[in-house]
């Protein structure tokens, strides 16, 4: 049975003919893939978001690092316009490496599928600081202190922008535990007991 089957193989028993268990086990399993897919329309607008935002800090920075006078905030400019490329990297990286399910796939491949996507975003997630956040923090605190020298100014902005890079980064943890770790667990539970039911 494929995901696409399901409604068909609904409406083609009569009420009497489909066990209470089987019942409460197909709406289960809906649930569960109408999660997903909610999940991946957020994670498809989310990556439509950064890889926009990075094109505009690609297209900002280069210009910084030709006309600026600062050698410090030029290499600076240069560190953001790298980490913006590899952002973009990153996340098309994700896709490739965790492809989505294809719709007429068996219900079995399709969870498995799912669970490998969704552990891909976990991991993303989790190492965020190193791949996204720091980096940019980096690139444009050296902006920063090239172009207003080393002191108090350049000190607050170190500040703001380390509280504003923490920030970012519970925001991220926070989605792991809430956004991802509860739609895997359940596609594992799936999982379990679809591959229980062929052996």
């Amino acid at each position: 049975m494929t995901f696409d089957d399901l409604p068909q193989e609904w409406q083609n028993r009569k009420e009497s003919d489909v066990p209470s268990d089987f019942t409460s086990r197909e709406d289960t399993i809906s649930q569960i893939c109408r999660k997903v897919e909610r999940l991946n329309s957020v994670l498809d607008r989310r990556d439509l978001l950064e890889i926009g935002a990075a094109v505009f800090v690609i297209i900002a920075f280069s210009g910084m690092t030709l006309t600026m006078k600062e050698i410090v905030s030029r290499i600076g400019a240069g560190l953001v316009v790298i980490s913006a490329i590899y952002i973009i990297f990153t996340l098309l990286r994700a896709r490739a490496v965790a492809p989505r399910a294809a719709v007429d796939a068996p219900l079995i491949d399709f969870c498995r599928r799912e669970v490998d996507r969704i552990q891909q975003q976990i991991a993303l997630l989790k190492s965020v600081l190193w791949w996204y956040i720091g980096p940019i923090i980096l690139g444009a605190n050296l902006v920063f202190t090239g172009a207003t020298g080393v002191g108090w100014f350049s000190a607050v902005y170190l500040l703001i922008t380390l509280l504003f890079g923490a920030w970012v980064y519970w925001l991220n943890v926070r989605a792991v535990t809430k956004s991802l770790v509860p739609p895997r667990d359940e596609l594992l539970g799936l999982l379990t007991e679809l591959e229980n039911d062929v052996s």
